[in-house]
């Protein structure tokens, strides 16, 4: 194949515009509606158990899409060229941030049956003194206020981000690989201390006395790995499809699959040293999170 043809099948490819098929789309929506019949009996059989449920879904799939984003900030820092063909699955992940807002909101309404600080304690056990002190960052109005305030920073910054990006496709103006660099600056910048806070809030407060400094470190380490595994999914079922066949070369898909391997890495690393560190301390307060 000569290159004049590699080049016109990659811009004929790069001016179609994906679409769900029929009958693919007919599968998410019985899928859709499956799981929420689903939802809706695990309700009535254990509320807990279903609202739980919910809180894991939303918070994994969340997670899923901010460490995609990071995985393009630093692409988009360092210049990085490996990503570009598969770039718009990447950004394609933005679509979830207005539907984990909602989905987190609906959480509000099993908060009752998660989180222990929720309830007001009138006894005056060290366990209730506990929950009192936090009770200025631990109560229903401000986690929901939060909630807010986390998913509004991340859908502007990545919706900035995505803009820049998609205007490449009709301008070769350099401003919009400038603009590129610095949404991904500040998308880096904030996502450290949201990340980190919304994994607090949403995962770490099921049990409000215990704590670990390294909480946010690690649920980002496993979201980097699980985003990478999403995006090598999408662009095999993509590719088998009969999309992104010539962009998406072999050797994409195995540098993929090295940073997969490097992140799984990365992931147990962080786990193995948490674990270590309050093996090793050995303070009731830390050791209750696996001794339980």
């Amino acid at each position: 194949m000569s290159s004049h043809t590699t080049i016109n099948e990659l811009r004929r490819e790069a001016s179609q515009r994906f679409a769900l098929g029929p009958l693919l789309m007919r599968g998410c929506q019985v899928a859709l509606g499956v799981g929420l019949l689903a939802f809706f009996a695990a309700l009535i059989a254990d509320p807990a158990r279903a609202w739980a449920n919910w809180l894991v879904g939303g918070f994994y799939f969340t997670i899923i899409v901010l460490d995609a984003f990071f995985v393009l900030a630093v692409s988009n820092l360092t210049s990085g060229a490996w990503h570009v063909t598969t770039k718009r699955v990447f950004e394609s992940m933005q679509a979830w941030i207005p539907v984990g807002l909602v989905v987190m909101l609906v959480l509000l309404g099993g908060a009752g049956l998660l989180y222990e600080w929720t309830h007001h304690h009138d006894d005056r056990s060290l366990h209730s003194e506990l929950l009192h002190h936090k009770a200025p960052w631990l109560n229903l109005p401000f986690f929901a206020a939060r909630i807010v305030i986390y998913f509004a920073i991340w859908y502007f910054v990545a919706r900035a981000m995505v803009r820049s990006s998609r205007q490449q496709d009709t301008s070769s103006d350099i401003s919009h690989v400038r603009n590129q660099r610095k949404y991904s600056a500040i998308y880096l910048v904030t996502l450290a201390p949201t990340l980190t806070l919304a994994s607090i809030d949403w995962i770490m407060s099921l049990d409000a006395t215990w704590f670990s400094t390294m909480f946010g470190v690690y649920h980002f380490s496993g979201g980097w790995q699980a985003s990478l595994a999403m995006v090598i999914v999408l662009v095999a079922v993509l590719r088998r499809c009969g999309w992104l066949r010539h962009s998406v070369t072999d050797n994409h898909l195995h540098s993929l699959g090295q940073w997969l391997f490097a992140t799984t890495v990365f992931w147990a690393y962080i786990w193995f040293f948490q674990w270590m560190l309050i093996w090793y301390a050995n303070i009731p307060e830390e050791t209750q999170y696996f001794a339980k």
